[in-house]
């Protein structure tokens, strides 16, 4: 059974090997060429681990993972590792994480960390449909119009356009009068 299951693992990864989901990306403030690519389920635990451990060598208690600092610094482990050298895609695009950190404005970060986004679910598309507790939470951030919450689901530029929109649920088609009525019935005198 076991050597079954090692023929398996490795014409897996002969399959895999060398056919990562790569795509263009470029830095936002100058344009400098990158590729973006997809990781896998491990890369994001090895992310995740590296979050929490810099977390620790700060001296800031692993309870605080739910906080936004330890989130923007996933999303610097993440962006690391998904961010490759346009010529040698097997490289990082940076040294390392800290360069990351050290280099790109917290602006520059949530460009990047939205466009990898719409990438990863581009090539691994989820169901179109919301959890019921998360779209409670995205109604909460719209109603306090409160774009960090609504950017961390993942979009900048949908955000940015739901806090545009002027309650869009709620606008009625037809016109209003003065009166607050219909503008199609006539004040009564």
């Amino acid at each position: 059974m076991k050597d079954l299951e090692a023929q398996a693992l490795s014409k897996l990864a002969a399959m895999r090997a060398g056919k990562r989901h790569l795509k263009p990306g470029a830095l936002p403030v100058d344009g400098t060429p990158f590729l973006w690519r997809v990781l896998t389920r491990g890369e994001k635990q090895e992310c995740e681990a590296a979050a929490v451990a810099r977390f620790a060598e700060m001296g800031i208690p692993v309870e605080l993972r739910g906080h936004q600092a330890f989130e923007d610094e996933l999303t610097t482990q993440v962006l690391w590792l998904a961010m490759r050298d346009a010529d040698k895609p097997e490289r990082p695009f940076a040294t390392d994480a800290k360069e990351v950190r050290d280099l790109l404005t917290a602006d520059e970060l949530d460009v990047l960390w939205t466009k990898y986004a719409d990438f990863e679910e581009e090539v691994n598309p989820d169901e179109l449909t919301i959890d019921p507790e998360l779209s409670a939470e995205i109604d909460r951030a719209l109603k306090k119009k409160d774009a960090r919450v609504l950017i961390s689901f993942g979009s900048r530029s949908l955000a940015n356009y739901l806090l545009a929109t002027d309650n869009p649920l709620s606008s009625s088609p037809m016109p209003r009068s003065e009166f607050g009525e219909d503008s199609s019935t006539e004040p009564q005198s």
